[in-house]
């Protein structure tokens, strides 16, 4: 069979158009996917590294923090209890008799450390002694953190309050 020129230039370009989209298909098409891949692995490496950069920071400041911790419960007295230091702090602040109950709890960690909690509540304060005594509490020297505070009109006179407040301290178990 012979076929024309004009034959033989089309089924050679027909090869060559062939040959064309095999090479794009088979070879640049998975190259191109391959790269794209490569560069979002790149991508979320990046990501991952700048995380583990940002918690190793936070990492030093906690520990740092702890260390802290640390030596401020060294510093504290050894008979330490959270309950007797609020009621002290009851008593030299004048809110002692106005203490309705004190509930104490603790919360047992894995750590070297457990919180120590108490929740009380002042019936018939007024704003003035409240803000004396939460003055008072909350010690950094002491680590007494005030958690939740809760506080409304007294129903026994007007003026006064009543509030509920949890107190929060560690202590090395």
């Amino acid at each position: 069979m012979t076929l024309s020129r004009r034959e033989k230039i089309m089924v050679g370009s027909a090869a060559a158009l062939l040959l064309a989209i095999s090479i794009v298909y088979f070879a640049v098409l998975p190259f191109l996917d391959k790269r794209d891949a490569l560069q979002r692995g790149i991508r979320q490496k990046e990501r991952a590294l700048m995380e583990i950069v940002a918690l190793s920071a936070e990492h030093r400041a906690m520990d740092g923090s702890s260390n802290d911790v640390r030596e401020r419960l060294k510093r504290r007295a050894a008979t330490f209890t959270l309950f007797s230091f609020l009621e002290s702090a009851a008593r030299e602040t004048g809110v002692k008799d106005r203490i309705a109950y004190m509930k104490p709890s603790i919360t047992t960690g894995t750590g070297p450390y457990q919180e120590s909690q108490v929740e009380m509540k002042l019936a018939g304060v007024t704003l003035k002694e409240l803000v004396t005594y939460l003055h008072a509490v909350e010690s950094p020297h002491h680590l007494v953190s005030v958690l939740r505070l809760s506080i409304r009109e007294s129903g026994t006179q007007d003026g006064l309050l009543d509030a509920v407040a949890q107190f929060s301290t560690l202590r090395k178990t």
